[in-house]
């Protein structure tokens, strides 16, 4: 398989997975605007093609804060933290992440998931 098919492949499983999931997630939570879950595999691997994420410390696994920018326009940034954090908190604490832990560098890098058609 050619590297650009293959970068195709990643794309599209993101699409199809993760991205999904937070299509369905604010669908069915019109009022949100952040979500905290853990990472999907295939994500982290796009993540990674990118160079937008760090080797992992002992301990820690990959979580992924999605924020909603406007109705179907989201981003998404990786953040390594401890396996116990709740999937899909209240939205105030997935706010607090946003606050506290994503530093202006990274609010820079999240990756835009969006859709052209209703989300």
């Amino acid at each position: 398989m050619t590297e650009i098919a293959e970068a195709d492949d990643i794309v599209l499983a993101v699409d199809t997975g993760p991205c999904e999931s937070d299509r369905v997630f604010f669908r069915q939570h019109p009022r949100r605007n952040f979500r905290l879950r853990p990472a999907w595999s295939v994500e982290i691997e796009d993540f990674a093609r990118h160079g937008l994420v760090p080797e992992l410390s002992s301990g820690l696994c990959w979580w992924i804060l999605v924020y909603q920018l406007a109705h179907g326009w989201r981003m998404r940034w990786p953040f390594p933290a401890p396996h116990y954090y709740p999937p899909d908190p209240p939205e105030q604490v997935a706010r607090d992440v946003w606050r506290t832990s994503a530093s202006r560098d990274m609010q820079k890098k999240f990756v835009l998931c969006g859709t052209s058609s209703p989300a």
